[in-house]
């Protein structure tokens, strides 16, 4: 090596750990929103870079961690490779601009991914920490609030009577899903009437007992009973979700589904096909307000009381 080349590399080298100015390549500033409702939605984190490289590149990443340095939970958020322009003195600097980069679900890796999808399942806010990185400098952190508390909000997704035709005296098959993204804390139940044309309540058929926690809860086809005295007409069952009115819900202005049934004295072969439940249904004002509960009618057999049913799905 040559005097010369010598002095250069002694000098490159005395730039790079002389003081701040010139060291690595790192953040001047981070920012980010302080709460992030639906990270996969998407969100900006805006930053400057400061320093110098001996490369013409520098890789910045931004990470979510349960932990402001990194130490534990950390998930791969958004990369990306920075150039950076040259000076006299040969090293590589970063233009002094403000950067924006966007964080969506199609920036992240699966697990994390999986993991903010799991924090929006739980419909509960997390406490985490956004880490910026510059190659492999140490990590910059930000206090982040990530997802949002929820209410459950409880509807009607299924359900059918089978037949939806029937004799006076005869009985059908009842079944339905109801659901709720957003776990309850505590057990409710369904109620179950016999409703006329116009929605007027007529008889009280049951109640079925919901678990607390969210999915799809399955009532299995039961048989509902009619008396041989119901005058042939159209009538509805209705179910009413939280009917004893326990949870506090998001909507509770869906929580009504109904079921057509016809009675008819002179049954035809033909007329053996389910009717499908209707959900979210607006009921009459005096019906809604609470006037569902009249001692049980003798149009239908009153089902004994359920147990809370399983949660099928989540």
């Amino acid at each position: 090596m040559t005097m010369k080349a010598a002095a250069r590399a002694l000098l490159l080298m005395c730039v790079v750990v002389a003081g701040p100015a010139w060291a690595n390549v790192n953040f001047i500033s981070m920012s980010a929103p302080a709460n992030v409702a639906a990270p996969l939605s998407g969100f900006s984190i805006s930053y400057k870079l400061g320093g110098s490289n001996l490369l013409a590149t520098a890789q910045v990443r931004f990470y979510l961690s349960e932990t402001p340095t990194g130490s534990t939970g950390v998930w791969p958020l958004f990369s990306t490779q920075v150039l950076l322009g040259r000076t006299a003195g040969g090293l590589y600097i970063p233009s002094p601009e403000t950067r924006t980069a966007y964080v969506s679900r199609f920036s992240m890796e699966p697990n994390a991914v999986a993991f903010l999808e799991s924090i929006a399942a739980d419909c509960v806010s997390r406490n985490m920490y956004l880490l910026g990185r510059v190659d492999f400098e140490a990590f910059q952190s930000r206090t982040m609030v990530v997802g949002l508390n929820e209410l459950p909000d409880f509807s009607f997704t299924a359900g059918s009577l089978t037949p939806g035709t029937i004799q006076p005296g005869g009985s059908t098959n009842l079944t339905f899903d109801v659901h709720t993204r957003c776990p309850a804390a505590t057990t409710s139940t369904v109620g179950l009437y016999l409703m006329d044309a116009n929605y007027q309540v007529l008889s009280v058929i049951g109640g079925v007992g919901i678990p607390s926690g969210g999915g799809t809860s399955r009532f299995p086809p039961t048989a509902i009973s009619f008396s041989a005295s119901i005058p042939p007409g159209s009538y509805y069952v209705a179910l009413f979700a939280d009917a004893n009115e326990v949870i506090y819900e998001s909507n509770e202005n869906n929580n009504v589904g109904v079921i057509p049934l016809q009675i008819t004295s002179a049954l035809a072969a033909t007329e053996a096909a389910p009717q499908e439940l209707v959900p979210d249904v607006t009921l009459p004002s005096e019906v809604a307000g609470g006037a569902r509960n009249p001692p049980p009618g003798d149009y239908v057999q009153r089902l004994a009381p359920q147990e809370a049913l399983s949660v099928e799905t989540h």
